[in-house]
């Protein structure tokens, strides 16, 4: 067996070599054929797993307690315009998939608990259902923007129920 000159590495430092390049990523198998070496690197003990599935959890609005309805207006003094804020920090979604139809759109009738947007947060797709029964006359937030806790995202001309 020839011994290896300074100026040709020796194919164990390009094994380790290589062995350490594959480590360092997430690759399981790796081969490779060159000028008659031939290399087949395999992972024992790791799963390919596909890409995480989107989990989507259903958000109801809370309703005030009777501590904090004491300090609401009468009904006499409520606001012509109901109001669907956001519960929580996230990106809102109009629809469940980027080619699929809105939830609601303008003119549309909802029903209190009926799901009207999407809000994303830590990867995870929260359906936000309505807590008031109206006709939606604005959508106030555009498709794929940032909305902070109590954003409003619909304005609705309430309806008898």
């Amino acid at each position: 067996m020839d011994t290896p000159t300074p100026t040709t590495p020796c194919p164990f430092d390009r094994l380790r070599e290589l062995l350490e390049w594959v480590l360092s990523t997430d690759i399981v198998e790796f081969s490779l054929e060159r000028e008659g070496e031939k290399v087949s690197l395999k992972r024992s003990g790791f799963e390919v797993l596909p890409p995480p599935e989107r989990r989507i959890e259903r958000i109801r609005p809370e309703t005030p307690s009777s501590d904090t309805q004491a300090g609401q207006p009468s009904a006499q003094e409520t606001p012509k315009a109901l109001t669907i804020t956001s519960p929580m920090v996230g990106t809102f979604y109009r629809s469940p998939a980027p080619e699929a139809k809105p939830y609601v759109e303008v003119g549309d009738v909802i029903h209190k608990g009926q799901v009207v947007c999407i809000i994303e947060a830590m990867k995870i797709m929260n359906e936000i259902e309505s807590d008031v029964t109206g006709r939606v006359f604005k959508v106030l937030v555009d498709d794929s923007k940032p909305v902070g806790f109590g954003t409003p995202l619909f304005e609705l001309e309430p309806i008898p129920v």
